[in-house]
């Protein structure tokens, strides 16, 4: 794709609006009533309300459409056999589709005529939409692939984990998506060339991972003499459940396996020959200023995923004082428990304290569930005095599957089924328990658990009459994480974190968070190498050597996604102090938190206006 390409999207944007058949914009009420009369006003605003439901409707539909992946997860029919357009084509076609809704929202519906919950949802679209058109504007500065989500990977995951086969429909789908890997494999692959010729190069470690993941897929039968591979283990057993003749499911078998070892495979080997055409180009460790107009694309970055107003070189600065201040509590916790010595050799202490840890056996693992439990039964019955909204849901405490630990992080949550057949789950990695020093165990339970992702996932389910595209695409990574990390806080304020090691543990959670403020920004604006941002880190935190280098090489090609979790939890904690400044002892901390999390995932800019309107209606009260 040319640089003229990208230029020319407002224009093709136009064009397809010329002719896509715009709805007449809805009249006001009082236009279609002829009249003030309130209940003219209430019939009218209703059948707006129910176009603008439509509307919503409809939009979702079509984002499904084109996302079979996302289809399939939802447990939907549609493109089953089939892949996402990855190519740069494909991205403007949706940044196109995506300026057509928005000039559709805007020209047929008046926002000041919609009720609450209806402008709540239009300011969340309309948000999102000019995100997904402003990021075109970077579309050649982002890099093709990395270690943190390459298609390759993420695309076995669907095939092993999502897809299900319950039919032999079901079983020609999965063929399908054999098949078609080679048209969205080749899609990518030139995604990687333009990138390369551009001169939008991934730092030189992150090729060797990719093209391992890229080979991995390709080890084993049929693709060799070895053993089955991943997806052809995962499709005999599926069909293999199925209640078919025994010829019926060789046929499959014998369908899927040519398309592995000739269209399947000719994508991979594409999309590998791209990188080891890279890879000689590739030398630097750095951060995005590398790339054309890289410093512009990072200030986009730091700006979208902190939805914060600061410019790099201030979120640095400020991440530098945070840093500064919380090493301050951890070394009055220091003082509190009588050691003596520096903070990083406080770090290794607890980090070496054999009883800080639980044994590692299948007894200690069963106490660790037990404990984690009770923490969260302990203080979910001190929520009601915090929060008016509850989550219906149930929630566990469960292992993470042995077959998927030795690729799943030290732990996350899982929102409950939509029809309550199964609860929320918190998920812990046990594959070691080394990983579990119990100073952090509390942190890490209030985060992903109570009162942090359970309560903002599962709420959001079980919000009623809202869009299914707010039920299921996601908005605010500073939204979604910046709760997680005020919700660590929040329970010391409840009372929890008696322990001062386990509150020196929650001071760890927050200084973590504040030195990737630090480390990013170093990175991709103040030019820092891989390096120097590796020795900060190692310097300030009490990460593991293992921890410290997967961060760090995180932050370098995730450019800003960093920023997320501390600006997001400031910016809540500065709402809340905005509210109690204004309203006195008129503030009450749960409908604060009922604002908070009443309505689902929201861009912080949305949530900054739902704050403003409480306050409003309070003070008019």
């Amino acid at each position: 794709m040319s640089i003229g390409k990208s230029l020319l999207l407002s224009s093709a944007a136009a064009l397809l609006l010329m002719g896509c058949g715009e709805q007449e914009a809805t009249s006001s009420p009082e236009q279609a009533a002829g009249t003030d009369s309130q209940a003219m006003t209430e019939v009218v605003a209703m059948s707006q309300s129910e176009h603008l439901a439509v509307f919503f409707n409809d939009f979702f539909e079509d984002r499904i459409l084109h996302s079979p992946e996302s289809a399939t997860r939802l447990g939907r029919s549609e493109g089953m056999g089939e892949w996402s357009d990855l190519s740069d084509d494909g991205a403007i076609e949706n940044v196109i589709r995506t300026q057509a809704w928005l000039d559709r929202l805007e020209s047929e519906f008046d926002y000041d005529t919609l009720n609450e919950a209806d402008q709540v949802s239009y300011l969340i679209f309309e948000e999102q939409a000019n995100n997904t058109i402003e990021a075109v504007n970077f579309l050649r500065q982002q890099y093709a692939v990395t270690q943190m989500f390459p298609f390759p990977a993420s695309s076995i995951r669907v095939l092993t984990q999502i897809h299900q086969v319950n039919s032999v429909s079901d079983a020609e789908a999965y063929i399908s998506r054999l098949q078609n890997y080679e048209i969205a494999l080749n899609q990518l692959a030139q995604v990687i060339r333009d990138r390369t010729e551009f001169g939008t190069l991934p730092p030189g470690f992150v090729y060797p991972q990719v093209k391992a993941m890229v080979d991995a897929v390709l080890t084993g039968a049929p693709f060799d003499d070895g053993e089955p591979s991943t997806l052809l283990a995962d499709f005999t057993a599926k069909v293999g459940a199925l209640d078919i003749s025994q010829e019926e499911k060789d046929r499959l078998l014998s369908e899927a396996i040519a398309a592995m070892v000739t269209p399947m495979r000719a994508g991979f080997e594409n999309v590998s020959a791209a990188l080891d055409e890279a890879i000689p180009l590739t030398s630097h460790e750095d951060g995005v200023w590398q790339v054309p107009n890289g410093e512009a694309y990072y200030a986009y970055r730091a700006r979208r995923f902190s939805e914060s107003e600061l410019s790099p070189a201030e979120i640095h600065e400020y991440g530098l004082s945070e840093v500064a201040r919380i090493q301050g509590e951890m070394q009055a916790i220091m003082d509190e428990v009588g050691f003596e010595g520096s903070l990083h050799e406080f770090f290794a202490f607890v980090m070496a304290w054999e009883e800080n840890y639980y044994p590692d056996t299948d007894e200690g693992r069963a106490q660790f569930i037990a404990d984690s439990t009770t923490m969260t039964d302990q203080i979910m019955a001190a929520t009601p005095e915090w929060f008016n909204l509850l989550p219906e849901a149930a929630l566990e405490v469960r292992r993470i599957e042995q077959y998927r630990e030795s690729v799943s992080p030290v732990a996350h949550y899982s929102s409950p089924a939509l029809d309550g057949s199964r609860p929320g789950i918190y998920y812990a990695n046990l594959l070691t328990m080394e990983d579990w020093p119990r100073h952090t165990m509390e942190t890490i339970t209030y985060h992903e658990a109570v009162p942090g992702h359970h309560f903002q996932n599962a709420i959001e389910q079980e919000l009623e009459d809202v869009p299914d595209f707010r039920k299921h695409f996601f908005f605010s990574f500073a939204y979604g994480e910046g709760w997680g990390l005020y919700a660590e806080g929040l329970a010391r304020e409840m009372g929890f974190f008696e322990d001062p090691y386990s509150e020196f543990g929650l001071l760890t959670s927050q200084l973590w968070r504040s030195v990737r403020l630090v480390v990013d920004t170093g990175i991709h604006h103040h030019h820092w190498t891989r390096s120097q941002a590796y020795d900060y880190m190692t310097a300030n935190t009490a990460l593991a050597e293992g921890v410290v280098r997967s961060e760090t090489d995180r932050y370098v090609v995730w450019p800003g996604q960093a920023l997320s979790y501390r600006m997001g939890s400031r910016r809540i904690y500065e709402l809340r102090a905005h509210a109690q400044t204004s309203l006195g002892d008129e503030f009450d901390i749960r409908d604060f938190h009922d604002v908070v999390l009443g309505n689902g995932s929201v861009p912080m800019p949305v949530l900054e206006r739902l704050v403003q309107s409480y306050i409003d209606e309070e003070l008019a009260n």
